[in-house]
């Protein structure tokens, strides 16, 4: 993958959404916040975003890397996605084995155990 980070950039979650929704002008986010209009938030979400074509295979390959850095090990999007990660997508027999369900359940247990 073309997006896979280097040793000196790390890659976050903010960054991999990007990628994968396209990013947010800044201009438009202004306006957007000024005016109100009638579209609805997914239209006005598609007008503000600039997004970068990926390949079918790498756009997918993102949006498991993201999902599981997201929301399935509930980590913020400023927060570092982890190498080991990157590896684990870039092979989605290993990905698939991966006892991801076990690690989501001892971040919660962590969690919700905290004093």
């Amino acid at each position: 993958m073309k997006h896979f980070p280097d040793d000196e950039k790390p890659v976050i979650g903010s960054h991999l959404k990007e990628l994968l929704f396209g990013k947010e002008d800044e201009a438009e986010k202004k306006s957007s916040e000024c005016h109100q209009s009638s579209d609805s938030n997914a239209e006005r979400e598609s007008h503000d975003r600039v997004k970068v074509q990926l390949e079918s295979d790498e756009n997918m390959k993102l949006s498991l890397l993201y999902v599981i850095h997201r929301y399935v090990l509930g980590k913020a999007d400023d927060k570092v996605v982890e190498d080991d990660h990157w590896y684990l997508v870039y092979n989605l027999v290993d990905f698939s084995s991966y006892p991801w369900a076990e690690i989501a359940f001892i971040i919660t247990i962590d969690k919700v155990m905290l004093p």
